[in-house]
């Protein structure tokens, strides 16, 4: 017979783990609109074009190159086609090493591959590159937390919190 105390500890450990996945899965299905919103483009670049008799660029430049592999990534990304991705964000940094959505994405990619260790640095990445970056910090708090560094989870969701007071992920995770 298992001692009671034993049997308790146990289920607050595997309601812990089901909090974790379902911040997590709730984190992932904001990924995408997050990403998308922060690589769109200027809204004037059409006018600019027009204003200037230029119909189409022939050439990307090479912000627009970089955003071009971040969007293959989400589209490998949502396929579940984790190495594609991973190639496509990876590319994307090559191209403009200071694009924080793609080391958000390479985060995110190794965080649903349970690669925690591998997302970490990405997720630190971004938010060096963009501290007001809330969702990164969030992954990063995430991340810490699965590897065991509380005191570093919490203050990251608490600047997660702060940036946005109303992104609900962010408290949901502080929980």
């Amino acid at each position: 017979m298992v001692p009671r105390k034993q049997i308790a500890s146990h289920l607050g450990i595997a309601k812990t783990v089901v909090l974790l996945l379902v911040i997590v899965f709730a984190w992932q299905s904001s990924v995408t609109e997050a990403i998308s919103e922060a690589i769109s483009g200027p809204p004037e670049r059409p006018k600019l074009r027009k204003e200037h008799g230029i119909a189409k660029q022939v050439i990307p430049t090479l912000s627009e190159l970089a955003s071009i592999h971040v969007h293959q990534g989400l589209k490998y990304y949502e396929s579940e086609r984790w190495q594609k991705a991973i190639v496509a964000f990876s590319d994307a940094i090559a191209i403009k090493p200071d694009f924080v959505v793609a080391y958000f994405g390479l985060g995110v990619t190794y965080s649903r591959l349970e690669n925690w260790e591998e997302a970490l640095p990405y997720f630190e990445k971004a938010i060096e590159l963009n501290p007001t970056f809330a969702q990164g910090y969030l992954g990063l708090g995430i991340t810490y937390n699965i590897l065991g560094f509380n005191d570093k989870a919490i203050k990251a969701l608490k600047r997660a919190v702060l940036i946005d007071p109303r992104f609900a992920q962010a408290h949901h995770a502080l929980a």
